[in-house]
């Protein structure tokens, strides 16, 4: 699958993870809602110099951001350490795999995890769910339970139409992306 690191590459994030337990106690940081829709704990990770793990793993190009909808508060800085590693070609971002994929490129990766920008041809909302349309058939959805992110922080999500985004999540048919908060979508221009 399109989304599959390289098993070297999955070793490092071991090592990474061993070496900062090696070097003393990590501090394990949960806030509510501490559990993920599938019931999985959510953490942060410190280790014993205060260094943040997952920003660590992201500036090493060894993971991506995925933003759950409602854990959106360090979304900035981590989209700002994956794009360190983007920038430095670290890690994953070595591998044409992982590149940011343009629209007309997903037919063949229903089911995989991708990072999509383009330009939004339209956007609107109908029935209280948002729609962005972009080149291609490719569509990005907002639920309408996701909408409430978007009205609580101010984004209209029609105000997209005519810039080019960055949009990540499972693409699923169409092709498509479901986008579930304004924190998951970066304005590239």
């Amino acid at each position: 699958m399109a989304d599959r690191a390289p098993q070297s590459l999955a070793l490092r994030v071991i090592d990474a993870l061993r070496g900062a337990v090696g070097e003393g106690q990590l501090l394990v940081a949960s806030f509510e809602p501490r559990r993920d829709r599938y019931g999985r704990l959510r953490a942060q990770l410190f280790d014993a110099q205060g260094g943040w793990l997952q920003r660590e793993l992201l500036e090493d190009g060894l993971v991506r951001v995925a933003i759950a909808p409602d854990r959106t508060e360090c979304a900035a800085e981590l989209f700002a350490a994956e794009a360190q590693a983007r920038r430095q070609s670290r890690g994953l971002w070595q591998l044409p795999q992982f590149r940011i994929r343009a629209p007309r490129e997903l037919r063949s990766d229903i089911g995989s995890f991708q990072i999509v920008e383009g330009r939004v041809r339209g956007a609107f909302i109908r029935a209280g769910e948002g729609r962005l349309i972009f080149a291609d058939g490719f569509f990005a959805t907002i639920a309408p339970e996701d909408m409430r992110s978007f009205h609580e922080t101010g984004v209209d999500p029609r105000g997209y139409a005519g810039q080019t985004i960055r949009i990540r999540g499972l693409v699923l048919a169409g092709p498509s992306i479901a986008v579930a908060s304004p924190q998951s979508v970066e304005v590239v221009q």
